[in-house]
């Protein structure tokens, strides 16, 4: 299916999707191939709520390949990484 009209959906409706992610690769949001919608992105923030040090990467994985938007980006304990914020949204097509 095509992609939907963005200036003038159908719909629109506000979600926000929260994961608890450990040190492997985990979907926290996905779009199936046939959902006829077109996910707009707002804001990807990474908090470390461990008691030392973590390593951040987040990636759009489409097919069989990951394209990072952070890579290996360093976010000490009891603080957060900004990833993505309303004026660098993302969209994530079906």
């Amino acid at each position: 299916m095509a992609a939907p009209n963005l200036r003038q959906p159908a719909a629109v409706y506000g979600k926000t999707a929260v994961a608890l992610v450990g040190t492997s690769n985990a979907a926290v949001l996905s779009n199936a191939a046939a959902s006829g919608r077109t996910l707009k992105i707002t804001t990807i923030r990474g908090a470390n709520i461990t008691g030392a040090g973590a390593t951040l990467s987040v990636s759009h994985y489409r097919s069989t390949t990951h394209r990072y938007l952070v890579k290996g980006s360093a976010v000490n304990e009891g603080e957060a990484l900004v990833v993505t914020d309303r004026n660098d949204y993302i969209y994530l097509e079906e």
